[in-house]
């Protein structure tokens, strides 16, 4: 964890000292693009220290659901667009909707589902390539709702499907050697999902796509 605090801590240091050198005589490009990195790196710590807080509470219990009707179709595209934005629409794979459930409301907390939502989307994005193509699909199994996250990613053998919802527990597969995180990401996640009510599952092949379920039971009103 320390580890995690301490790269963006020394990248925001670099570009402190680089704007403040006596010697620097930077435009207003290099100033922006100092600043711009600075943000990011804040920015991620941000991510990190809230993600870290957010599995130590569930952990303890210390924590309340504010249970209310969300429509979660809504949801992901509100985080899709958030995701586009922060990017400026660069360097992230391209997200495409096939949302066919007709109903798609369910009683869940805003914050935590949206949360849980996000970190699956950022896994999907981060183990795919620039120009992949995130799928959402979602359809209706009755009275249930079942969301499906398809990254076009390096997947992942049995034995990590084993561990992935296991705390601290890091992806080290395919071509990627330095796995980003604490590994609390999907424990988090899962642990969101089934407070909720709901079920949360994953099909994977090395060197091939992975896929995230996700079952809601829905409320008429959807």
């Amino acid at each position: 964890m320390t580890h995690e605090f301490k790269t963006p801590i020394s990248t925001i240091s670099l570009a402190l000292d680089a704007i403040f050198h006596p010697s620097n005589k930077a435009n207003q490009n290099e100033l922006e693009k100092l600043g711009g990195i600075i943000r990011k790196e804040n920015e991620r710590m941000h991510r990190q220290v809230e993600r870290l807080l957010q599995a130590a509470r569930f952990d303890k219990g210390d924590f309340s659901l504010d249970l209310e009707p969300i429509k979660l179709h809504d949801l992901l595209h509100e985080l899709g667009d958030l995701i586009s934005s922060a990017k400026d629409g660069k360097d992230i794979p391209y997200i495409h909707y096939e949302l066919n459930a007709k109903q798609h409301t369910i009683m869940a907390d805003q914050l935590h589902l949206f949360n849980a939502c996000r970190n699956l989307l950022d896994n999907a994005i981060k183990f795919s390539t620039a120009k992949a193509r995130i799928e959402l699909h979602s359809y209706n199994e009755g009275e249930d709702l079942l969301i499906e996250i398809k990254d076009q990613g390096v997947g992942m053998s049995k034995n990590t499907m084993s561990h992935i919802f296991d705390s601290f527990y890091r992806y080290t597969e395919g071509d990627l050697h330095q796995t980003k995180g604490f590994g609390l990401g999907l424990a988090y996640v899962k642990d969101v999902i089934e407070k909720l009510g709901g079920e949360l599952g994953v099909k994977s092949k090395l060197n091939e796509c992975s896929t995230f379920f996700l079952r809601f039971k829905t409320i008429s009103n959807g």
